[in-house]
């Protein structure tokens, strides 16, 4: 007895097609693990949870303590949010692969003709195959769509990193310089402990007023809370590092003193016009607008690519008549809609990044000038006056009340002078930010 054969290409061609299924498989939340995870990031090259970005190849050397770019580098890789950005990213370039893929065949079966009165073997008729063609140009307008919308997530990505650099620059300034008046009040407190300390022996050997006794008890209690007041600022900024480096509150974080940078600092003495020119070329969050833009163009060739009708070709020929839509009439509106808007956003963006930077570029010449006149003789003044006072203590030609007075005014100053220089540097910081110059320019 001899066996029919059966055909098995089908069946091959059916196990190659399941074989590339997927199982879903559930991946729940936690947020106890995910707070653990947070809580263990260390400024650690062997711990578990260290980007790859940050590898050896990196230059990145911990030893040393953070110099600013390593501090950015490390915040822009740590953050838990633009580490969320970057696997939008990822979203992005799986939607720009399948944007590529052709339309799969269509595959059905009619009974009709079975019904009607066909035989068993005449069920075969029913078989129909369909491929669907696509409008001309349809393809290409998807890939050109999925390619923009691409590249709009690429500078969005890039915008966030700028901002959160950005921060952490102007964190990183702030702390340095209250480290420095930290310092600097701890010197003072031994100066202001002393005359304080001499008024009460003075006292006691009816040298000195017991007002004027008091008048250094106040002036060191004044002191003090002075010290309160910077020193609150100080943990408020070293939290703020910590949570732009992505790590734990209360980690222990050595900075490097910043080095500044020459071609920076040349920038900064360019007019306001210059750097608002220089910044349309560099600013990250005026080429994600760019590319919004060019993500609006391919919108709107994919919708004048499907006014044309969808034809389907195979055991049979369909065409699907777009007459309820009007040719596609709607969607290309919108879409010219669409890109008029991001034509008007891109002009509003530059109109806002030439105020900031006129603003910012102002801001920092008054803070410049206040402080070059504040300065100006201001360290030669007070060696002097701290030499006379000293002088005059020693010859007994001063009297407590001028000691308290003179040191009372110094230390005044002194917290002028300091506010100044923050204020100097925070102007400095934001102007090189807004004008981007700490960023390659995209026309080199």
């Amino acid at each position: 007895m001899i066996r029919q054969r059966r055909p098995l290409a089908p069946c091959f061609a059916f196990a190659l097609l399941f074989s590339g299924c997927v199982q879903y498989q559930a991946q729940p939340l936690d947020a106890p693990g995910s707070l653990q995870t947070l809580n263990q990031q260390r400024l650690d090259p062997s711990s578990p949870h260290w980007p790859e970005t940050l590898g050896p190849d990196s230059g990145l050397d911990l030893d040393d303590g953070l110099s600013l770019p390593e501090a950015q580098a490390v915040a822009v890789s740590l953050h838990p949010a633009l580490q969320a950005e970057r696997a939008k990213l990822a979203v992005s370039e799986a939607l720009l692969v399948e944007a590529g893929l052709l339309p799969d065949p269509e595959v059905g079966w009619g009974a009709m003709d079975w019904i009607i009165g066909g035989t068993r073997d005449d069920a075969i008729v029913g078989l129909e195959a369909l491929f669907r063609l696509q409008a001309p140009g349809s393809r290409q307008a998807r890939i050109d769509l999925a390619t923009a919308e691409w590249q709009q997530s690429r500078w969005a990505l890039l915008e966030m990193e700028w901002h959160h650099a950005g921060k952490t620059r102007q964190c990183f300034v702030r702390l340095l310089g209250l480290r420095g008046v930290w310092q600097s009040l701890q010197s003072q407190q031994a100066m202001v402990e002393a005359t304080r300390q001499g008024l009460k022996d003075a006292f006691e050997l009816g040298e000195a007023t017991a007002l004027q006794s008091h008048l250094a008890d106040l002036d060191l209690r004044r002191l003090e809370v002075l010290q309160l007041s910077w020193e609150a600022r100080l943990n408020q900024e070293i939290q703020q590092l910590n949570q732009l480096l992505g790590l734990p509150p209360g980690s222990e974080v050595l900075l490097q003193p910043m080095e500044t940078a020459t071609k920076e600092q040349a920038w900064l003495e360019e007019s306001a016009e210059a750097l608002t020119e220089e910044a349309l070329n560099r600013r990250p969050d005026l080429q994600a607008l760019a590319a919004a833009y060019d993500a609006a163009e391919a919108k709107l060739r994919l919708a004048i690519a499907r006014q044309w009708p969808d034809l389907s070709i195979g055991t049979g020929l369909y065409l699907n008549l777009p007459l309820f839509s009007k040719a596609n009439r709607a969607a290309i509106e919108t879409a010219l809609a669409q890109r008029q808007q991001l034509a008007r956003q891109w002009q509003a963006a530059i109109h806002q990044v030439r105020a900031e930077i006129h603003q910012a570029h102002q801001q920092w010449q008054l803070a410049r000038r206040r402080t070059e006149s504040m300065t100006d003789g201001f360290r030669e003044q007070q060696q002097a006056c701290l030499q006379s006072l000293q002088q005059s203590q020693a010859l007994g030609e001063s009297t407590p009340l001028e000691q308290l007075t003179v040191q009372s005014r110094l230390l005044e100053l002194q917290e002028s002078l300091w506010q100044l220089q923050l204020q100097l540097e925070t102007a400095r910081t934001q102007l090189i930010h807004l004008a981007a110059l700490d960023l390659p320019s995209s026309s080199s």
